[in-house]
């Protein structure tokens, strides 16, 4: 019987045109999202007395849920870059280290670095 196949939390069995949706822990999930990102502003590092500007790439992983927002905004897309705008206070990227002028190379393995910014809307 189909009635048997969906079931509520309660055990309950719900109707196939019932209007109730089965929930599904799967979809609560958290999952890692992974960012390549360029600090905005180069780091000293000391060569032996003398100190030379460098900047690298560095990796984050954030975890969200499907529906989480990472509490950035964005400003830039084609060959300028996509660049955070804006961090909120104590949201998902503050706490993973995304600071306002920080470059998102990467999202994920998709390559931003010449993304509109429709793109890079897309994929966050």
């Amino acid at each position: 019987n189909s009635d048997d196949d969906e079931e509520e939390a309660d055990g309950e069995a719900t109707p196939c045109n019932s209007p109730k949706e089965v929930r599904k822990s799967s979809s609560l999930q958290m999952k890692p999202s992974q960012l390549m990102v360029m600090q905005r502003q180069a780091q000293n590092v000391s060569t032996g007395g003398s100190a030379r500007t460098t900047e690298e790439p560095r990796y984050l992983c954030i975890e969200t849920l499907k529906t989480s927002n990472l509490g950035i905004s964005l400003v830039g897309g084609n060959a300028a870059g996509i660049f955070i705008h804006s961090v909120q206070p104590d949201s998902l990227a503050y706490h993973a280290g995304l600071r306002t002028g920080d470059q998102i190379l990467e999202y994920n393995g998709s390559d931003l670095r010449a993304a509109t910014a429709e793109e890079a809307a897309y994929e966050l």
